[in-house]
């Protein structure tokens, strides 16, 4: 199991509410051995939980360097995303 803990203050600091809203509901929707799955979310006065299953590496997001993927790694990313949600 994994926690993914996000603060409320900088989530709004950086208009990026909608984008967790959606991410949370999409985790909650989804049901892949492939992919995350949302296991519990909750929140406090000024933080906001997430209880997944573990995927080793982290986040896709943030294994994308600033100047892009190259078209072999972008490709194998993409069937991997491909191949959770089908």
């Amino acid at each position: 199991v994994a926690l993914k803990v996000q603060s409320k203050y900088q989530i709004l600091d950086a208009a990026k509410a909608d984008r967790v809203v959606a991410e949370r509901n999409i985790l909650a929707s989804l049901n892949s051995p492939f992919l995350l799955q949302l296991l519990h979310a909750f929140q406090d006065e000024s933080l906001l939980f997430m209880i997944t299953s573990v995927a080793q590496g982290g986040e896709l997001e943030s294994l994308i360097p600033i100047d892009g993927l190259p078209e072999e790694a972008a490709k194998f990313y993409s069937a991997g995303i491909l191949e959770g949600l089908a």
